[in-house]
């Protein structure tokens, strides 16, 4: 890694903004595959870039568009072979889980947004409502979370990718119920003390998991699996939220429940969230409960 940064020092300061560019994409690949590879990779785009740069504008844009198509390409499965499978397996989980989540929650909204059975249903019971708004600000916070697990894993435990995520959190907050900002203010406000307070606890949660792990495991994946943990509080809520939301519609006969069947079926679509999200969180569960073992087992090989 040294060998890396030193002979990046030393290009001239005329390099193009490209290939400052392109040295800084080098960190999506793992430590010890920069150390065996970087300068290589480094001198190889910086010798094209210079013969491209001779013939067009056209060729450079050419060269970087195929350079980063093979940096995606090839980033990705390097940093998964760096990741050990059990926390692989998590961070696999976490994610469909997580879709899954969002998805149930955005069929939810769609459902009863702007339904006029929807008002009727909330005042006669405010579970409904609560459940409502619980469903998708933690929908909200899990996709925050997809986003930090993504992140550690391309970027490791650095302060700017939490500075940077912090930063997402309130941009998501403002572009879900921002609006509320001006008509409704007392909304608004109780809405992002929620979401900031689930915020907080899935950050919490994800700290703690992270710290366990770190003795025995390098930060990259301590801050991944922590990430997990963190997405993990926000899909726990989201799931009892569309449950409690589904249950509480009284299933079959209620008819804002009813909206959800499927034309031609005895399906409904908000039955069918709720048993995915709980399904796959019981599986998320299960995984993440043995990424914390396979650590300390691997740990314990490595030292005899």
């Amino acid at each position: 890694m040294g060998r890396f940064l030193r002979s990046s020092r030393r290009a001239p300061a005329q390099t193009s903004r490209l290939l400052r560019l392109y040295r800084l994409a080098l960190y999506l690949y793992p430590a010890t595959f920069r150390r065996a590879f970087g300068e290589e990779l480094w001198q190889t785009a910086r010798d094209a870039h210079e013969v491209a740069l001779a013939e067009s504008a056209w060729t450079v844009a050419l060269l970087w568009m195929a350079i980063g198509a093979d940096l995606l390409r090839s980033a990705l499965p390097e940093r998964i072979n760096a990741m050990r499978r059990a926390l692989l397996l998590v961070a696999v989980m976490t994610c469909i889980s997580g879709i899954t989540s969002v998805f149930a929650s955005l069929n939810l909204y769609l459902l009863e947004d702007a339904n006029p059975l929807t008002t009727a249903a909330f005042g006669s019971s405010p579970l409904l409502r609560v459940s409502y708004d619980a469903a998708y600000l933690s929908a909200l916070v899990a996709g925050v979370g997809l986003c930090a697990i993504v992140a550690y894993a391309a970027f490791g435990a650095h302060a700017a990718v939490a500075w940077v995520l912090a930063v997402l959190a309130l941009l998501v907050a403002l572009a879900g119920f921002g609006g509320l900002l001006a008509r409704a203010p007392l909304s608004f406000v109780s809405l992002f003390a929620a979401f900031a307070g689930l915020t907080l606890l899935s950050v919490f949660a994800g700290w703690r998991v992270a710290g366990r792990l770190r003795r025995s495991n390098s930060q990259r994946r301590s801050a991944v699996a922590g990430a997990c943990a963190g997405a993990g509080v926000a899909l726990l809520v989201n799931a009892l939220a569309i449950t409690l939301h589904t249950l509480a519609l009284n299933p079959v006969s209620h008819p804002l429940y009813m909206q959800g069947q499927i034309p031609g079926t005895h399906l409904n679509a908000l039955l069918i969230g709720m048993v995915l999200d709980l399904a796959l969180l019981a599986s998320y569960g299960a995984c993440l409960l043995l990424s914390p073992i396979a650590g300390r087992s691997g740990s314990q090989q490595r030292s005899r």
